[in-house]
Order: C-alpha cells, then sequence, then structure tokens
C-alpha cells in the first residue's frame, strides 16, 4: 500500500515503477494506492487526487519505465467519498520476466521489501520465458489408410489471435492449393480448439519418385495470455507413414464397436436375409454389417412392396465408399470430396476420373443422387 498523497512526484514515479516491475518478476501481487501505513499496516485512506495521478498516469509510468511492457497489468479505480477515491495495480507473475526497472536495474519483491536482483536470479528468470509452452501445435494427421491430413490445435488454455501460416512447399496440398484459412490466417482459435485439413492421398504423397515428404511449418501468432507475439517451428514428417499401418481413428473406433454390436442384430436377422438375399444385397453392403436405420427400413419396404430407400454417401468416408462399391482409393476420394460439398450434378459424378458405367450403375443403385426424383 502507498499514500495517494506523496510529497515529491517524482520520487512516487520511480517507486511505483520498481514496485510493479518487482512484482511481474516475483509472484505478482496487487498494489493499493491511496492508503498510508506505518510499519507495513494501513493506518488511514488518504485517497488519490485523480486529476494528478489517474489510470493513464499510471499505465503511463509503467510503459515509460518499464522493459519490457508487463503483460495483463490492470488498473483500476475504487469509489470512495469526495478525495477519498483508491487505486489498485493488479499484476500477475510474468512468463515475459525478467522485466527491467528505473536505473537499468531489474528488481524483486521479498517479503515487505524491494531488493535489486543478483546476476544468478535475472538468469533464472529468463529460464522461466523457455518454459512457456506454445498455445498452437501442427501436427500430421490420417483419414483412414487413404488420406492425409494436417491438424492445427490450441493445446493451451488461452485464445491464440492473428494465426499465420508459412509452409515450405504447396505439395503439401492437394492440387498445390494451401486452405483458405492457413492462407490467409485464423482470427482467433480458442483454448482445445482443432481445425484439421485435408492434404493429399497417400500413394501421391509418398510416391517412388517424388521429392520427401517432410514439411516445415512457421505459425505467428498472439499469445493474449502473455500479450505478445509468438513464432513457433512444427516440422510435418509424413515419411514416418511410409510402410505402416493405419491406425484407427475415434471415429473409426465407434464404427469397429457398432459393427460388433450390428453383428449380433445380423444373426438375429439371418432367416429374413437368407430369404431376401437377392434383395438384400443392395442393402447389406460388401461388409455385411451395415444393418443401420437404412436397412431395417428397406427391408420393411421390400416385404410390403413398397419403393426401396436409397443411402445418402455425404457423411461416408472413402474407406466405406471404397469398400461397398469394390472401387479403388483415388476414385473414392474423389468421391467422397463431391459427397461431401452442398450441390453437385449427376452429369459431375460421370466425369470424375475413373469412373465407369458398371461403377455408375452400382452408384447409383445404393445411393441418393441430389436432383433424381
Amino acid at each position: 500500500m502507498k499514500s495517494g498523497r506523496p510529497k515529491n512526484h517524482d520520487r512516487f514515479k520511480l517507486d511505483i515503477a520498481q514496485d510493479m516491475s518487482a512484482f511481474a518478476n516475483s509472484d505478482g501481487g496487487m498494489i493499493i494506492i491511496g492508503v498510508r501505513e506505518e510499519k507495513n499496516n494501513p493506518v488511514e485512506i488518504d485517497g488519490v487526487d485523480l486529476g494528478t495521478m489517474s489510470r493513464e498516469a499510471l499505465g503511463q509510468i509503467a510503459a515509460s519505465r518499464i522493459n519490457p511492457n508487463i503483460p495483463g497489468l490492470k488498473i483500476s479505480v475504487l469509489s470512495g467519498p469526495i478525495g477519498k477515491d483508491v487505486l489498485v495495480i493488479e499484476i500477475e507473475r510474468s512468463a515475459s520476466a525478467p522485466h527491467q526497472g528505473p536505473n537499468n536495474t531489474y528488481y524483486r519483491r521479498h517479503q515487505h521489501h524491494i531488493q535489486p536482483m543478483a546476476h544468478y536470479e535475472i538468469e533464472d528468470l529468463r529460464l522461466r520465458q523457455i518454459a512457456v509452452t506454445p498455445l498452437v501445435t501442427v501436427r500430421t494427421a490420417t483419414r483412414g489408410s487413404i488420406l492425409s491430413a494436417v491438424d492445427i490445435l490450441n493445446t493451451g488454455p488461452h485464445p491464440a489471435e492473428d494465426v499465420r501460416f508459412e509452409f515450405s512447399s504447396s505439395r503439401l496440398w492437394e492440387g498445390g492449393q494451401t486452405p483458405a484459412p492457413l492462407l490467409n490466417g485464423i482470427r482467433q482459435l480458442g483454448p482445445g480448439q482443432r481445425l484439421r485439413f485435408r492434404s493429399q492421398s497417400f500413394s501421391n504423397l509418398l510416391a517412388k519418385d517424388s521429392p520427401p515428404a517432410i514439411f516445415d511449418v512457421k505459425v505467428d501468432y498472439i499469445h493474449t495470455r502473455l500479450q505478445r507475439r509468438m513464432q513457433e517451428k512444427w516440422c510435418l514428417d509424413f515419411e514416418a507413414y511410409r510402410g505402416s499401418m493405419s491406425v484407427l481413428s475415434d471415429e473409426q473406433q465407434l464404427q469397429q464397436t457398432a459393427a460388433k454390436d450390428l453383428e449380433l442384430t445380423r444373426r438375429a436377422l439371418e432367416d429374413v436375409a437368407r430369404a431376401l438375399k437377392d434383395a438384400a444385397a443392395r442393402l447389406i453392403g460388401a461388409n455385411g454389417l451395415d444393418l443401420s436405420l437404412y436397412t431395417l427400413r428397406n427391408l420393411r419396404a421390400i416385404m410390403s412392396g413398397e419403393p426401396i430407400e436409397k443411402l445418402s454417401a455425404r457423411y461416408w468416408s472413402a474407406e466405406a465408399l471404397r469398400s461397398t462399391l469394390n472401387i479403388d482409393h483415388e476414385l473414392a476420394s474423389r468421391l467422397e470430396r463431391i459427397y461431401e460439398r452442398d450441390a453437385f450434378t449427376k452429369m459431375e459424378l460421370r466425369n470424375i476420373d475413373g469412373m465407369t458405367d458398371e461403377i455408375m450403375a452400382r452408384l447409383e443403385q445404393s445411393f441418393a443422387i441430389p436432383g433424381e426424383s
């Protein structure tokens, strides 16, 4: 606590800058201006004259006499009777320490005293900066065993703002087209938020004569907790996947669990499936485990003579399309991209590279196509 009626204003500015830098270099704390104390005990609220000692004036003292600036510095006014207003300065333990105070000196707080820091204490504080973990991480990812992907993830407890990326090569992306959010930047990435961007099929990325699939990524963003810009560098090494087996994603693990449960249903309906073998072949799918709500409704439709409801492929993975239609990985990937769109035509499906009349017939037989009556 400090009196709000200093006799020497120049000395007050010096002292308050020392105090603020010392708190930031230590464990943080609160400075109350407008309370007179004796022997470290408050004895009187003498208030401050906001005409000569304002929030802005204190902020200017901090900005001009402390380097680097203290992140998260808060200055507020507690109103009291006329002439008895109190200023409160809240300072958190700074991850940007050490902060140099007046006279090119580093200060720390020890009990109730402000003291210059020794050299080893300053070096210890520099290590505090090294211990700050990044908010934004960039990782390799997969979609099944066909597609590679890139995950952008905020692993910290604070938002990252104005996030910008620089990739060492556009070969990482299909057609050499960097996704717009990565090209133009992301305004804010919240705590725990993850964005996944499609890269290429592994068959293209890891082709025999292609350059090594290793890419450097520079990430630049504002750390909202530290109030300063951070720069990180990551390496996306897709070569590590060469010759490896695909790992099931969370979604695939759920699908696997559901498939086991559906096996019990399949067995219970075995007699019905046997009697309706030809018709059910259109509904059950290549692996014999796709007895979903669609399938059950269509079994009822067959038995009642009603038209069969076709499946929607919008949320089917490339792997599921490959298995169901008995097509190669590349064509399955192209179909997946088409079905992810809100609108497309039957002609676009026919014009996909690798599409044949036979495959188109199987597709029309099992899946709904927009525009069909």
